[in-house]
């Protein structure tokens, strides 16, 4: 099935077999697509939509990092737009990308992670990110991924 797939892709996309190939090498992709489908139904039920992200706190301590990396990166417009794509800014994360890191409360990292993840599983399962600039996302992938391992850990 994959080899047909893979050779389906590339005619759909008038693209060489080789690049539809390396889509299936990336592997960080593959591993968010698994890992979230994991995360939504334990943490979400199985469906999760923005509201919600507002009622599951976690445990931050271990996640510093990605905080810092994501509130650094999305104090940045078009990256912020980029993230929301058509969706309209909430108010709440603008709160929490406005204000400094270190005066961020455990709520507001919460909210700022588990909306990031959430943006990132929609703009992969959406098509928002296309397929040959999920490479350059690698890094947020990863912290993505870490977020959600490690709620999934708390639980």
């Amino acid at each position: 099935m994959i080899k047909t797939l893979k050779s389906w892709i590339a005619t759909y996309h008038n693209i060489e077999e080789s690049e539809v190939e390396s889509y299936f090498k990336n592997a960080d992709v593959t591993g968010f697509l698994i890992i979230w489908t994991i995360f939504e139904q334990k943490i979400f039920k199985g469906f999760v939509k923005y509201e919600q992200l507002k009622t599951h706190p976690f445990d931050t301590g271990r996640l510093e990092k990605q905080i810092s990396h994501f509130h650094n990166r999305y104090q940045n417009p078009t990256l912020y737009q980029n993230l929301r794509h058509k969706e309209e800014s909430k108010p709440e994360v603008q709160v929490i990308l406005s204000t400094n890191l270190q005066d961020l409360k455990t709520d507001d990292k919460c909210l700022l992670l588990l909306y990031v993840v959430y943006r990132y599983r929609n703009n992969i399962f959406h098509g928002n990110k296309g397929v040959s600039s999920w490479a350059k996302y690698a890094t947020e992938i990863e912290y993505c991924v870490d977020v959600i391992r490690i709620i999934l850990e708390q639980r």
